[in-house]
C-alpha cells in the first residue's frame, strides 16, 4: 500500500524500498518461447549468477524487501545452487517465489525446492494440448512436463507440504477463451491436486511484439493513460549485479546502478531512478523508448469497488507515512 501511494502520488524521489526484488539466477533458456524476447537473444554472455553475488545482494536486503523472485530472463533450474539460494533467502525469513518451464524438474530438484522452503512456484506451462504447448514453447516435451508437474505435486503431497503454493500458468491470446484454457488444465491435471490454474493475457514485451491481449488495439488511440508501477514496486538485478528498471528489461536498456559499485539499496533512488520515474508520473512514455510500445502504459485505470473505501484510502496513507520513515531510518 506504501509503494501504490508513492506511485498515486507521482513522488519522484524519496520512494519506499520496493516490495519485491527480481535476482536473475540465469540468463540463459533451454527453450525458444515465441512470445520471450530470449528468443531473439538479449546480447549477454550466457551464465549464472554465483552465490557469493547472491548472498551479497540479500545481505543488504533482508529485513527491508519482503519478497525474492528467483528468475528474471532465463529458466532458474540451470543454476543448480538455486536451492541454496532459497534456503539462504529462507533463513532471512524472505519470501521466494520461482517460475520455471518444467523441462528440469526432476524429482530430485522438486524435493530440494521444497525442503529449502520455496514460498511459491509457477510453472510456465502454455496448455493444454499438446499442439498448443509445441507450438508456443519450442524445443519443450509436452509429455515430459505434464509428468514432470504431476509428479512435483505428488512429492509434495507425499512430504505433507503447504508450500509452496503451486500454479500452473498459461497465456491466452486475443481471440482466444481464457475460460476454455482454465478448463482444459484442470481436466489435464484432473489426477493430481495442491495446484492453482493461472492463466494471464498475452503482454507485449517491449519492442518485440506486436499484439496484446491486455489492451485492446484501439486503446492506444487515446494515448498515455497508465503511471507504471513498476519504478515503485520492483528491483531487478543481472547476473553479474547490473540493476535494471524494469523486471522486462532482458537487454539492458533502462540500467539504474551497478551492484559491484553502488549500495543496492542506494540505487532504488538514485539520479538515473528519479529521471525515469518523473517521465513516468508525467506519463511522458515517448521520451523512454524502451516503455513508448509497452501496452501496461496504455492501462486504463482500474475501477476497484471496496467495501470501506475511506478507510482503505487511511490505512494507505498510514502504511505509507510509517514504512518511509521507517526507510529513513536504515539508511
Amino acid at each position: 500500500m506504501a509503494n501504490t501511494a508513492a506511485m498515486e502520488r507521482g513522488m519522484i524521489d524519496g520512494v519506499p524500498f520496493p516490495a519485491e526484488i527480481f535476482i536473475e539466477t540465469s540468463n540463459s533458456c533451454n527453450l525458444k518461447c515465441v512470445m520471450c524476447p530470449m528468443s531473439a537473444g538479449i546480447g549477454r554472455k550466457a551464465e549464472n549468477m554465483k552465490f557469493e553475488m547472491f548472498k551479497s545482494i540479500i545481505d543488504q536486503i533482508a529485513g527491508i524487501i519482503p519478497r525474492v523472485s528467483l528468475f528474471l530472463s532465463g529458466e532458474p533450474l540451470l543454476n543448480s545452487d538455486l536451492a541454496k539460494f532459497v534456503r539462504y533467502c529462507s533463513d532471512n525469513s524472505m519470501y521466494t517465489r520461482i517460475h520455471t518451464n518444467g523441462t528440469l524438474m526432476s524429482g530430485q530438484a522438486a524435493k530440494d525446492l521444497i525442503d529449502a522452503g520455496l514460498d511459491e512456484l509457477s510453472f510456465s506451462f502454455d496448455g493444454p494440448t499438446e499442439e498448443r504447448h509445441m507450438k508456443m514453447r519450442v524445443n519443450s516435451d509436452f509429455n515430459k512436463v505434464v509428468g514432470n508437474i504431476k509428479n512435483f505435486l505428488r512429492i509434495k503431497a507425499v512430504k505433507h507440504a503447504v508450500k509452496p503454493k503451486t500454479l500452473i500458468q498459461s497465456i491466452y491470446y486475443p481471440g482466444e477463451s481464457k475460460e476454455t484454457i482454465e478448463e482444459g488444465l484442470r481436466k489435464l491435471f484432473s489426477d493430481v491436486h495442491g495446484y492453482e490454474t493461472n492463466v494471464i493475457p498475452l503482454h507485449d514485451f517491449p519492442k518485440d511484439m506486436e499484439t496484446s491481449a491486455r489492451v485492446k488495439p484501439e486503446s492506444r488511440k487515446d494515448g498515455y493513460t497508465a503511471v507504471c508501477f513498476v519504478p515503485y514496486n520492483r528491483m531487478a538485478v543481472y547476473v553479474d549485479g547490473t540493476v535494471v528498471a524494469c523486471c522486462k528489461d532482458f537487454r539492458g536498456k533502462l540500467v539504474i546502478g551497478d551492484n559491484k559499485n553502488e549500495p543496492l539499496l542506494s540505487i532504488w533512488n538514485n539520479t538515473p531512478m528519479r529521471e525515469l520515474r518523473e517521465k513516468i508520473a508525467g506519463k511522458r512514455y515517448n521520451e523512454i523508448p524502451f516503455c513508448s510500445n509497452c501496452d501496461i502504459a496504455f492501462e486504463k485505470p482500474a475501477v476497484v469497488s471496496r467495501r470501506f473505501p475511506v478507510l482503505f484510502s487511511l490505512a494507505k496513507r498510514a502504511a505509507f507515512e510509517w514504512i518511509r520513515r521507517s526507510d529513513r531510518g536504515r539508511r
